[in-house]
C-alpha cells in the first residue's frame, strides 16, 4: 500500500508516517512538503493508495488545492489533517471532495482508524461536527501565500529571545539539535564559525517548550502550526526551503 503524507513541517510528516505504518503490512510512505509536491507525487505514483493532506500548505490554499487533486484523482481518496477544525473547515474540506477530516492533535490510534475507515470506502470526520455536537466558536483560516499570524508571531517574539526564534524556525525544518547548533554557527560572523555547543541548543528548547507549554518538539511543532506560524517566518528571507 502506498501513502502520500503531504505537510511543510518535516516533524509532523514524521509523527503521521509513524501512525500510518501502525497499518501493520507493507505500507510505503511517500513524503512531500507543499501544494506543488502534492500534485507531482500524485501525478508519477499512479499507486497511491491514499493521500493525507495538510489544509494550510504555504503554497495554496486547502480547498483550491483538494478540488485540483480530485479533478485530476478523482477515485483516490484523500484525508484533509489540520490543526484547525472549524465546523466550517470541515464542511468546505468534504463538500471539495476529501474523504475524511483528521485534526493534527489526534492521537496515532485515532489516525489509524480513521485511515481504516476510508479505505474501506467510509468517510471520517471529527465528533466535534456531527450533528447535536457541542462546538467551540468557529475559528477561521486565513487562505493565501502568508498564513502567519501577525498577533501570534508578535505574541513569539515577546516570549522568546531572537536567538530561540532562530532555534524554534529549524525545529520546524526538522533540523536536529546537533544539525541546529551547526547551521547557527555558519551564520556567524567570525571568520571560522563553530557550531554553537548542542547543550546551549538543549537550553533553548527548554525555553521554547516551556513558553509554548507543551513537552516534546512535536508537540511544539503542532502548536506554532495552530497560530499559523511557518519556519520562513521565523527565520525571514534565509529560508529557502
Amino acid at each position: 500500500m502506498q501513502v502520500l503524507v503531504v505537510d511543510d513541517h518535516p516533524l509532523l510528516r514524521s509523527a503521521l508516517a509513524a501512525a500510518i505504518k501502525d497499518l501493520g503490512g507493507d505500507v510505503e510512505v511517500i513524503e512531500g512538503r507543499d501544494a506543488a509536491d502534492a500534485l507531482r507525487l500524485a501525478r508519477d505514483h499512479p499507486g497511491l493508495d491514499l493521500i493525507l493532506l495538510d489544509y494550510a500548505l504555504p503554497d495554496a490554499d486547502g480547498v483550491t488545492l483538494l478540488t485540483e487533486l480530485k479533478a485530476a484523482h478523482p477515485l483516490l481518496p484523500v484525508i484533509v489533517i489540520s490543526g484547525f477544525d472549524a465546523r466550517e473547515i470541515v464542511t468546505a474540506a468534504m463538500n471539495a471532495g476529501a474523504s475524511g477530516f483528521i485534526s493534527k492533535g489526534s492521537t496515532p490510534k485515532l489516525i489509524v482508524t480513521a485511515i481504516r475507515l476510508v479505505l474501506d470506502g467510509g468517510k471520517y470526520v471529527p465528533e466535534s461536527v456531527l450533528p447535536g455536537a457541542s462546538s467551540a466558536p468557529a475559528r477561521t483560516l486565513p487562505l493565501g501565500h502568508s498564513l502567519a499570524s501577525a498577533p501570534a508571531l508578535a505574541d513569539l517574539r515577546q516570549r522568546l529571545t531572537p536567538q530561540e526564534l532562530r532555534v524554534l524556525g529549524l525545529l520546524l525544518k526538522g533540523y536536529s539539535n546537533k544539525e541546529i547548533a551547526r547551521a547557527i554557527g555558519k551564520e556567524s560572523a567570525a571568520p571560522r564559525a563553530t557550531p554553537i555547543a548542542e547543550s546551549t541548543v538543549k537550553a533553548h528548547m527548554t525555553n521554547i517548550l516551556r513558553a509554548l507549554g507543551v513537552q516534546r518538539r512535536t508537540q511544539a511543532a503542532l502548536a506554532v502550526e495552530r497560530l499559523g506560524v511557518h519556519a520562513h517566518d521565523l527565520l525571514g528571507g534565509e529560508d529557502k526551503t
